[in-house]
C-alpha cells in the first residue's frame, strides 16, 4: 500500500499531459477542415499531438481531406502526422481521399507511404474506393497504379 502514492501521482501527471496535448486536438481539427495553414501553424509552433482523434474519430488530417485542402493535408504530414491513422471505422486517410476523388490528397498521402492495401472494418481499401476498373483522369484504373508515382 505504501507504493500507491508515488504511482497515483505519477498516473496522475502522465494523464495530465495527455489530456493538455488532446485539449488542442479540436482547434487543430477545426484549423484544417477550414484549410487554414496559418493557424495550423501557429498552433503546431510547439510540439502537439497531430494524431489525437475526437469520439467519432475525426483527426486533423482526416479533417483537411474531407474539406479538400490538399496544402494543409501536405503540412500535417509534413509535421507528423501518421499518413495511415485510422478512424472509428478502420479507415485510413488514403481511403477516404480516395472515396471522396480528392486526387492531390491521395497523391500526397502516396508520396507520405500510404499503405494502398490497408481496409477498413468491411474489408474495403483504397483501390476499391477509387473505383478500380473505372478510367481515372490519366487513364489508370486505380490509385494503386499511383504509388509508383
Amino acid at each position: 500500500m505504501r507504493f500507491c502514492g508515488p504511482i497515483l501521482i505519477l498516473l496522475c501527471v502522465a494523464q495530465s499531459s495527455i489530456w493538455a496535448a488532446d485539449k488542442l486536438t479540436p482547434q487543430l481539427i477545426l484549423a484544417a477542415k477550414a484549410g487554414d495553414d496559418v493557424k495550423l501553424e501557429a498552433l503546431t509552433a510547439d510540439h502537439v499531438n497531430l494524431n489525437g482523434m475526437t469520439k467519432d474519430g475525426m483527426t486533423p488530417l482526416l479533417a483537411a481531406i474531407t474539406s479538400n485542402h490538399p496544402s494543409t493535408v501536405k503540412m500535417l504530414l509534413g509535421k507528423g502526422a501518421k499518413v495511415d491513422a485510422r478512424d472509428n471505422r478502420r479507415a485510413t486517410p488514403l481511403f477516404v481521399a480516395a472515396r471522396e476523388g480528392y486526387d492531390d490528397a491521395v497523391l500526397a498521402l502516396l508520396a507520405a507511404g500510404a499503405d494502398v492495401d490497408a481496409s477498413d472494418m468491411e474489408g474495403m481499401d483504397a483501390s476499391f474506393e477509387s473505383g478500380a476498373g473505372k478510367p481515372r483522369n490519366d487513364g489508370t484504373t486505380s490509385y494503386r497504379s499511383w504509388s509508383q508515382c
